[in-house]
């Protein structure tokens, strides 16, 4: 557990102590840690960034701004520097997010995908 989040549920505790000794109460506190918090390594990012702009164009590729979601690439990320990026493969017509059973998916996307992985290899190797 990272000092951060561990900071947290213990300032939580104490809150939680002193509300209820305040007031005579008890409580138990359970929290469940979760996913972890996904963090690209930087150098690696700048790496992805700066192919996908010559395989792609610089007005196709962008830096997401972080969200609140979990994603199971977060503990590869523990364990080897990486990045995770989006490929934004949902059809602009889609009303559904992509984890429903309802999602329309840009299958025209995964070439686009499939592309990007290929020429990412190609230059890592080629180093």
């Amino acid at each position: 557990m990272k000092n951060g989040v561990k900071k947290a549920w213990q300032m939580i505790d104490q809150i939680l102590r002193g509300i209820t000794s305040t007031y005579g109460a008890s409580y138990e506190l359970k929290i469940n840690q979760g996913y972890p918090v996904l963090v690209n390594d930087p150098e690696t990012t700048r790496f992805v960034k700066e192919k996908a702009i010559e395989l792609f164009g610089k007005n196709k590729v962008f830096e997401a701004k972080p969200v609140m979601g979990a994603e199971d690439f977060a503990y590869y990320l523990q364990k080897v520097p990486g990045c995770f990026i989006w490929l934004g493969a949902g059809h602009k017509n889609s009303k559904h997010d992509i984890h429903s059973s309802k999602f329309t998916i840009n299958e025209e996307a995964m070439k686009y995908g499939a592309s990007l992985l290929a020429y990412l290899t190609i230059s890592i190797l080629s180093k």
